[in-house]
């Protein structure tokens, strides 16, 4: 079984599930991603999921090798296919982007979240800013998605079980 693939949640909800480098190269993936990106473009909720960020603040934030092949192979479909958000992890602090889209601040793009720190230390950040983040805390999390009446809600949960960052994407309601 490969490391990456689709799977779709009732007619309206798919997630994408890449592998960031680990067992396949980014570029391996691309034929794949394009393929499933254009088979999904109708659907109203379209995520992906994958271990390392595009969008990360740690090893090497946007400069990381990983993360700079990430945006010139899949960042491209996920702008031309319309992504609602990317669930990244690695980096064991919370990250919430703004919408980017072609590398840029844009309210049609993608929400990049995440960063995974549920079961590990949390790392601090160098910066205070970062031009593509909305949001960083270094701390342990979960993330839970509410999908209602084709709003998105992405509520940050820390270890004490309480809410330290929101975000509500109403473009799917429009």
């Amino acid at each position: 079984m490969k490391s990456y693939y689709a799977i779709d949640l009732y007619e309206d909800l798919s997630v994408v599930i890449l592998d960031s480098s680990h067992t396949y190269s980014i570029e391996s993936q691309v034929e794949f991603l394009k393929a499933c990106l254009f088979s999904r473009k109708d659907r109203t909720h379209l995520f992906a999921l994958y271990h390392f960020p595009a969008y990360g603040i740690m090893k090497g934030g946007l400069n990381s090798p990983i993360s700079k092949s990430m945006r010139k192979h899949w960042v491209r479909l996920f702008d031309q296919y319309g992504l609602d958000a990317a669930f990244e992890n690695d980096h064991n602090v919370y990250k919430r982007s703004k919408l980017l889209k072609g590398d840029k601040i844009n309210r049609d793009g993608t929400l990049y979240i995440g960063d995974g720190a549920w079961g590990v230390s949390t790392r601090k950040p160098g910066e205070k800013e970062y031009w593509y983040v909305e949001k960083f805390e270094p701390t342990r999390h979960v993330i839970e998605v509410e999908i209602k009446n084709n709003l998105r809600i992405y509520r940050a949960i820390n270890h004490d079980k309480k809410v330290f960052d929101d975000f509500v994407d109403d473009r799917a309601s429009r």
